[in-house]
């Protein structure tokens, strides 16, 4: 595959962590792949081989020790350089994480944890509009609109996975990266999150980095 070819390219990526002056820890050390657009991508690996770690770094959490990310053929490892463009960066590329209870504000509603990036990202023009917008998603997720009024711990771990995913296909992202979404589920939910991951990818061509142990 050529780089231009590709959506997302990781080089030689290093992340390495300091514990102490005679002590660092290397979680990614040398990885590389290319992914194209409207591809499933799947990084597997064990507990602790360092699959978080690459998400974080692709996302800018962490700065990369070495190695170079492109991102629809920009440099985003330069920390300079993503700090210029973060907002469209992070509108762009997306991330579900495996713990839903810990991804959603716990003091938020269902409606308004959905609406707040629509609003940051200026989505939405007018609040007829962002509502349309709102229960619009949760349909696609296969969620009912009266879920709206609830916050996070009143429903369920498939509920609340369900809305992380609204959340993020809202911003009509270019790359999705999915940390182990569905690794703290029951097995029968699991099936139904990797459907509706699956009808998603169909329906929009968003492209999949997807993480499983």
């Amino acid at each position: 595959m050529n780089a231009s070819d590709s959506i997302l390219d990781v080089r030689k990526l290093k992340q390495y962590f300091h514990v102490n002056k005679n002590l660092t820890m290397k979680a990614v050390d040398d990885v590389s792949f290319q992914i194209k657009k409207g591809e499933i991508f799947g990084l597997v690996g064990e507990t602790g081989s360092g699959k978080s770690t690459i998400a974080r770094t692709i996302m800018g959490i962490y700065p990369a020790v070495e190695g170079e990310i492109y991102f629809k053929g920009e440099m985003i490892s330069n920390q300079r350089i993503f700090r210029q463009n973060k907002k469209k960066v992070r509108r762009n590329m997306q991330t579900i994480f495996q713990d839903s209870a810990a991804a959603l504000n716990p003091r938020m509603t269902i409606e308004q944890i959905i609406a707040e990036p629509l609003r940051i990202h200026r989505l939405a023009s007018g609040k007829k509009e962002l509502q349309e917008k709102i229960d619009r998603l949760l349909l696609e997720v296969g969620l009912d609109s009266s879920l709206k009024s609830k916050y996070p711990g009143e429903i369920s771990g498939g509920q609340r996975q369900r809305v992380a995913i609204a959340r993020c296909i809202g911003m009509d992202p270019d790359l999705i990266i999915a940390d182990e979404p569905i690794a703290s589920l029951d097995i029968s939910i699991q099936a139904q999150i990797v459907t509706l991951f699956q009808d998603l990818q169909r329906k929009y061509g968003f492209t999949f980095l997807f993480y499983r142990a």
